[in-house]
This record gives structure tokens, sequence and C-alpha cells, in this order.
């Protein structure tokens, strides 16, 4: 991957947190168990996660914001294109849920509270709560939820689940090397 590639997949790190952390059924297409988004829906998340754009302060619609808007959706789906499609992304979630099922659990424990009807101040941070659960600190459930969509994202643009001999299915191995 060359250096400028890196803004791209920082991009696609964004792109996947946003999914992730703003989309009821995020979790579920980052598995491929949900329908992708396709450019509108992209553009309805971008604009929802832009609090205050889509109307002005004279309670007119800002039309002019439709197409940056639209433009948001077309560039996600080329980015994600960009780097294997859908299925890429898929494979990397899935991958990395296989392999990393702690750290994976902690993301979703976080991306879960953002949706809990449940939150109330009287019973504490859910971010505590997920922490204590885990047995590690608020801070390692935060970090959780930065570093799981940069580590899908690198997995989806380098391709490291194809790369695995193995195709990225996990397995352990038997004292003669061979998979069981």
């Amino acid at each position: 991957m060359a250096i400028h590639d890196h803004a791209d997949v920082l991009r696609l790190k964004l792109l996947l947190s946003l999914l992730a952390r703003s989309h009821p059924k995020g979790l579920l297409i980052l598995l491929g168990e949900a329908k992708p988004l396709d450019a509108c829906g992209w553009s309805e998340l971008i604009e929802l996660s832009r609090p205050g754009q889509a109307e002005r302060v004279d309670g007119t619609r800002n039309t002019d914001g439709f197409f940056w808007r639209m433009a948001g959706g077309l560039d996600a789906e080329a980015l994600i294109e960009q780097y294997g499609g859908w299925a890429a992304i898929v494979e990397a979630a899935r991958s990395f849920r296989s392999e990393r099922p702690i750290d994976w659990d902690l993301f979703v424990e976080a991306v879960r509270a953002k949706f809990s009807p449940l939150k109330s101040r009287l019973q504490g941070s859910e971010m505590e709560r997920i922490a204590s659960l885990y047995g590690v600190s608020r801070k390692t459930v935060i970090r959780r939820l930065e570093m799981v969509p940069e580590a899908l994202a690198m997995r989806a643009a380098c391709g490291y689940s194809k790369l695995l001999s193995r195709g990225g299915e996990v397995g352990t191995l038997s004292a003669e090397g061979d998979k069981r």
C-alpha cells in the first residue's frame, strides 16, 4: 500500500465507525448479516451525522446541501469499492471477530450502549459498566471504539484475510501442523 493511500484508509475507518455507531443495524451490516448501504443510505447517514445542516435558521430546507450529501454517499461507495467492495469489509469484520473475540465484544458492547434506551446517570456510565464486566479500564473500552474500525479498515484495504494461507479462517494447528 502506498503512503498516499493512508488518507483513504483513514476515511474508510471513519465510514466504518460512523456506520457502527450511528446506524441501528451497523454491526449486522459490517458482518454481512444485513443489506449494505447504497449511495442514498450513506448520504442519509452522513446527513444525520452533521446535525443542523439539513435546515436553515429560517426553517427552510437546505437544498444546496443535497448535493454535498449525495456526493458524500457516492464518495463512500467509491471508497469502499476501491478496497474490494463490501465483501472485503465483511471478510475483515468476520475474521477480526474470530481472531480477536474480546476486542470485538468490547466494541459491540460500547456501540450497543449508545443505542440503549435504558441509559441512566443514576446507574453510572455505560462505559464503566462494560469496563467492569470485562475487567478492563473505561479507557480501554473507549479505545476499542476507535481501534476496531481502524483494524477493519486496514484488513479490508490490505486484504490481510485473503493473504492468510487458511483464507481468513481461524483454527488451531496440531503438533504435526494440520489444521483442526
